[in-house]
């Protein structure tokens, strides 16, 4: 059996604009469009606009722009239009605690990134409720009369997720403050959801991966919510896939996508305290009902342990946070696994990653001998899908 493991990096190679930044500024973009006083040639010479990936400047351009909008007032065109899906992703994001909290927050704009700020705010929203009380309506902490000893963190999640505009505690109840910053997680997914499906699914490229193309594959796990695979990949052979984090659907589609947060509660707190379960990763694959189709695989591969059975890392980082997945490969004795990576800082990092996820004595094991059980292998240049089309029909003939 041959599997593809994907991530990001699969539709990064691909020049497809879906890091955690590409969205941020189409998101911040979007948002500013409904409040901008001018005239739309001013606004696409704004900053903001020029951060912008040339795809997604597109998108925004169609929705908006013609020959005879140049020189209109953006918020007149938005009226006339009345573009649903730009609507509908304002409506979505402009009183959205997470969207504000990102928009200010001074972090990578990787997805990484992302996901460990999220538990970060969590895991500081579940410290303020073991530790603070409410007296008239302020909030003070427990031994301490006074706010002096908190930090500028703690402060700024007390702000953003537990005051209301009018500086009012929100709610005292877990409960309902949960349901609060969750409905916003959720309306901040849909909006990804949009623009994955409606403006990166849009955009059509060539690129092809060598390494990939010639790979003879029976299966694909995808990371990603987006369908790259089976877009650029379109061969005659059938292949059969996992998406563990859900797919991009269309507006009239309620989407399974999964964007949370690793476990991060010791081992004896994590069967007593589900207070925050919810934006957890593997509460959210089985709550939304994305499966975890590769367990059967599995199964199927150790039944046979003597068949040979490949597994290939593309573009995913082997992070930590998807260790309950990438562990059982790299751990299987009936399966060889082979990691691509693009450069050397990055061989390093996967390697990194890796020691983090199994340990270094048991990489070292798995590296070394006659019959390595992980291979890393250096990423062949993207190609353009005409030029392997035309080389290989010159090798045939």
């Amino acid at each position: 059996m041959n599997i593809l493991v994907i991530g990001n990096g699969f539709d990064l190679a691909h020049k497809l604009p879906t890091r955690y930044g590409d969205f941020l500024n189409f998101l911040v973009l979007v948002n500013r469009l409904k409040t901008y006083l001018g005239i739309y040639s001013e606004y696409s010479d704004r900053e903001e606009y020029k951060k912008l990936d040339s795809y997604v400047a597109e998108y925004i351009e169609k929705k908006i722009y013609n020959e005879h909008t140049k020189y209109t007032f953006v918020a007149d065109i938005l009226k006339r239009n009345n573009d649903e899906v730009l609507n509908k992703i304002i409506e979505l994001s402009k009183n959205n605690v997470w969207f504000k909290w990102f928009k200010e927050a001074n972090i990578n704009k990787n997805w990484i990134d992302f996901e460990a700020e999220i538990s970060n705010v969590i895991q500081e929203i579940e410290y303020i409720l073991k530790n603070y009380y409410i007296k008239e309506n302020e909030i003070y902490k427990y031994k301490a009369q006074t706010n002096n000893d908190q930090t500028e963190y703690n402060k700024n999640v007390i702000n953003n997720f537990l005051l209301d505009e009018n500086r009012a505690i929100i709610s005292g109840d877990i409960d309902e403050i949960k349901k609060n910053i969750l409905d916003d997680l959720n309306d901040l997914i849909e909006c990804l959801n949009i623009y994955l499906y409606d403006c990166v699914g849009g955009i059509n490229n060539n690129y092809i991966s060598p390494d990939i193309y010639d790979l003879d594959l029976d299966k694909v796990i995808s990371f990603n919510y987006t369908n790259t695979f089976e877009k650029n990949y379109n061969k005659k052979k059938k292949v059969e896939y996992d998406y563990l984090h859900g797919k991009t659907t269309d507006l009239c589609t309620q989407n399974n996508m999964v964007l949370g947060i690793d476990e991060y509660l010791n081992e004896e707190e994590i069967y007593s305290n589900v207070n925050f379960i919810e934006f957890k990763k593997y509460f959210q694959r089985i709550h939304k009902r994305t499966g975890c189709i590769y367990k059967r695989w599995l199964e199927e591969i150790n039944k046979c342990p003597n068949q040979e059975n490949n597994v290939y890392f593309f573009g995913h980082s082997l992070s930590i946070t998807d260790r309950d997945v990438i562990r059982d490969f790299l751990l299987n004795d009936n399966i060889t696994s082979t990691i691509y990576y693009r450069s050397d800082k990055h061989y390093a990092e996967l390697v990194t990653n890796i020691v983090k996820l199994i340990g270094s004595n048991c990489l070292i094991d798995r590296v070394y001998g006659t019959k390595p059980k992980i291979v890393f292998r250096r990423q062949a240049e993207m190609k353009n899908k005409d030029e392997i089309s035309l080389s290989k029909s010159l090798v045939t003939t």
